[in-house]
């Protein structure tokens, strides 16, 4: 692989006439990417889009820029397009890659004590709407659902004994998305205890406000904020606090990409590493 980093790097220095500050910045990336690949037991002739994003991921979790992210991919996909133009690969398979955007802000997110104190914070108001509500963040935070996919969830898209819920999201794209114990304790807590209360209109949504109309996004992300404030985290928080803060737990305990993705309904690898952060487990 050195020998095809080499060849790229007398290229571009004749052909494209890149800077020195550039030229030795595509040679440090190059150099890491290689080493990454021969740790993988990969070469450039059957590395996969995942193992770009991997990379990507563990130079992210490095606390590189975003700017820094864009020119390792850069450097990457010139490489390929290079070994592919002089028939040292048969395809580019980095044009199923998308390079990440600059100035997009990274969502917030809840460390896992924050998140615990978030999901304790209902059980202390001791009523019905305690009990419905603990269950909307346990839900929230155990999948990693967008509120909208929560709001128009129905009662028979979820299956308490399996634990999985079947998640429609962006697309109508369907999803099974499994689900803890704590999750499912509130649940049926809350079946058992208020739903039955609050279905005036024999409703097949799931959760249900007072007046038995469904849970909508706004009334839930209110919610949302209420309990933030409520558990004294100063956070600027979003109606995705919890799926970015889901995500983000799971990508530091080394769930892969692909699961995580799939748990999400995400639908680019390269967007996953540029938006959720890895933070420290210090």
């Amino acid at each position: 692989m050195q020998n095809l980093i080499a060849e790229f790097l007398n290229y571009i220095s004749l052909e494209r006439g890149l800077s020195q500050n550039t030229f030795l910045a595509y040679k440090r990336d190059l150099e890491r990417y290689s080493s990454f690949l021969k740790k993988k037991g990969k070469t450039f002739s059957d590395v996969q889009p995942d193992d770009i994003t991997a990379f990507l991921w563990e130079e992210k979790e490095k606390k590189k820029a975003t700017a820094s992210l864009a020119r390792n991919l850069a450097a990457i996909k010139s490489l390929h397009r290079f070994l592919v133009s002089y028939g040292f690969l048969k395809e580019d398979i980095t044009n199923l890659i998308s390079s990440p955007k600059l100035g997009r802000k990274l969502p917030q997110v809840l460390d896992i004590g924050e998140v615990d104190a978030l999901l304790e914070e209902p059980t202390k108001e001791k009523n019905w709407q305690g009990r419905r509500d603990k269950a909307i963040l346990e839900l929230l935070y155990a999948t990693g659902m967008r509120v909208s996919e929560l709001s128009d969830l129905t009662s028979a898209r979820i299956d308490l004994k399996e634990k999985v819920i079947r998640c429609t999201g962006k697309g109508s794209k369907e999803r099974i998305v499994p689900f803890g114990q704590k999750a499912a304790e509130a649940i049926r807590k809350y079946l058992k205890t208020v739903r039955p209360k609050l279905d005036r209109k024999n409703s097949d949504y799931l959760f249900l406000t007072v007046h038995g109309n469904r849970m909508s996004r706004q009334r839930i992300w209110q919610m949302l904020k209420r309990y933030i404030r409520a558990a004294g985290i100063k956070k600027e928080v979003s109606p995705h606090t919890l799926r970015h803060s889901f995500a983000t737990h799971l990508l530091q305990r080394h769930v892969s990409l692909r699961v995580v993705q799939d748990m999400l309904g995400h639908s680019n690898l390269a967007l996953l590493v540029e938006k959720f952060q890895a933070p420290s487990t210090k």
